[in-house]
């Protein structure tokens, strides 16, 4: 009776998509300090690779102009780089966290859910405004939550729970694409550091829209009207 062997199934290993060696692999590591040395070298790997893409695009994307005329960026131009510097915020601020950006759209627990004495030891390297809080600590969630740098607005959501959309709560945040025929930005910009929350600024549509989400969060106004301040452009109201 002849047998019916069936093929061997090779599935993809996100955690090793940059690997070049089984030196790379940190799967079954025991120890913390080889295993956070790998995947550290495979962070890295793959941050300057995304890197590398996006510039790339955004650079496809811009005007040659002669170097002796004053050119001004046109609106479709900027809002690639505005939604390009979003971009790059949360994927830096996914690489501090141990997660590769590419994994935020799998359903992964944040890495704050694990009582692992790692944990401490990753509390120990991130900037303040991304410390967790007590909720992130006991209370399961997505780690996108993780990535934004208000304290107060990480917590608003993990409250929300199954309660808010999450993905037109992205979709709100990364703002129109700039093929949608926009001719401004919707979302969220990020001016400087992607841990610093004064570089953070909420564009008065979706300051509107989502009035509810970004009340009760301290300095996120102040640092909004800042850099509206610096463009001539009035300030956005306190919410009531």
């Amino acid at each position: 009776m002849d047998e019916t062997i069936e093929p061997l199934q090779l599935l993809p290993m996100p955690h090793l998509v940059e690997a070049r060696c089984a030196g790379d692999d940190w799967a079954g590591i025991s120890s913390w300090t080889v295993r956070k040395q790998r995947q550290n070298r495979l962070n890295q790997r793959a941050y300057k690779q995304l890197s590398t893409t996006l510039a790339v695009m955004v650079a496809s994307k811009t005007i040659k102009f002669d170097p002796y005329e004053h050119y001004t960026l046109p609106a479709d131009h900027l809002l690639t780089l505005v939604r390009y510097n979003l971009y790059r915020a949360v994927a830096a601020n996914s690489w501090s966290l141990g997660i590769d950006p590419r994994l935020m759209h799998s359903d992964i627990p944040s890495p704050f859910e694990s009582n692992d004495s790692t944990i401490s030891r990753l509390c120990l390297s991130l900037p303040p405004s991304l410390h967790p809080t007590v909720l992130q600590r006991t209370v399961p969630h997505h780690p996108y939550i993780d990535l934004f740098p208000f304290p107060a607005m990480r917590d608003f959501l993990i409250h929300m729970g199954d309660d808010i959309d999450d993905d037109s709560l992205c979709a709100d945040v990364a703002g129109d694409a700039p093929d949608s025929g926009s001719s401004e930005h919707t979302g969220i910009i990020v001016w400087g550091e992607p841990w610093d929350p004064f570089g953070w600024e909420v564009t008065e549509s979706l300051w509107i829209k989502r009035s509810n989400f970004f009340k009760g969060v301290p300095g996120i106004l102040h640092a909004t009207n800042h850099w509206r301040q610096l463009r001539g452009e009035p300030p956005l109201a306190e919410i009531t």
